[in-house]
C-alpha cells in the first residue's frame, strides 16, 4: 500500500474514515513500513510415490510433470544417476510410469503468495506399468 511514496512526486499518503482521525505517512515513515523480502518459510525432503505425467526422454534436468495422486506439478529431475540411465537407454517411459522418490519442498512467500518449489533429488524405484 505504501508503494506509492517510492515514486516521484508523492511525499505522503493519508488514510482514514469519517469517523476516524487521518493517518498520514509521509516518504521518511516509508522505511519502517518495507516488507523484506520473505525468505524460505519451509525446506523438507520427503519419500514419495509419483506417476509420471510428462518425462524429458533425453535425459534432461527439466520437462519433468508429475502428480503425487492429488496435485499436479513441475518439477526438475536433479538425480543425476537416474539421468544418466535415461541417456544410456536402461530406463523407458509408457503410459502408467511411476516413481519412488526424495522430493524437496521449498516454500516462501513472494509477494504476499504462498508458493511452493519442489525438485526430484533421488528416484529410489522406477516403476514400469504392468502390461
Amino acid at each position: 500500500m505504501t508503494r506509492a511514496l517510492d515514486q516521484d512526486g508523492v511525499d505522503a499518503i493519508i488514510l482514514g474514515t469519517k469517523d476516524e482521525e487521518a493517518l498520514e505517512i509521509n516518504k521518511k515513515d516509508r522505511q519502517y513500513l518495507r516488507r523484506e523480502k520473505e525468505g524460505v518459510l519451509h525446506d523438507e525432503e520427503s519419500t514419495m510415490i509419483l506417476d509420471i505425467l510428462s518425462a524429458s526422454i533425453s535425459g534432461k534436468e527439466d520437462g519433468w510433470r508429475f502428480s503425487d495422486g492429488s496435485v499436479e506439478f513441475v518439477a526438475p529431475m536433479v538425480d543425476d544417476e537416474f539421468l544418466k540411465r535415461i541417456k544410456n537407454g536402461e530406463i523407458t517411459f509408457s503410459a502408467g510410469s511411476s516413481i519412488e522418490a526424495r522430493v524437496r519442498a521449498i516454500q516462501s512467500r513472494p509477494n504476499m503468495r504462498l508458493k511452493t518449489e519442489r525438485s526430484i533429488v533421488r528416484v529410489l524405484n522406477f516403476f514400469s506399468p504392468k502390461k
